[in-house]
């Protein structure tokens, strides 16, 4: 027969006071977020389509309506 816990085993609440600290369990540390981003980056090859042509389309209308004239 197991044990009756007094608390649940998980919360809503993910934060925990911690002598003055404020932490967060289950977070990770800014820089490893960054760098999951950039690895996503490198697997999906760089920007997607749909950012591409719309920089292309921008560098389009720029020109048509500064430098053509």
């Amino acid at each position: 027969m197991r044990p009756i816990l007094a608390t649940p085993l998980r919360t809503a609440n993910t934060t925990r006071q911690t002598a003055g600290l404020l932490l967060r369990l289950g977070a990770k540390p800014q820089t490893v977020q960054k760098y999951g981003k950039a690895k996503q980056q490198r697997i999906k090859g760089g920007i997607s389509a749909s950012q591409k042509e719309s920089t292309q389309r921008k560098q389009y209308l720029r020109w048509v309506l500064f430098e053509s004239k």
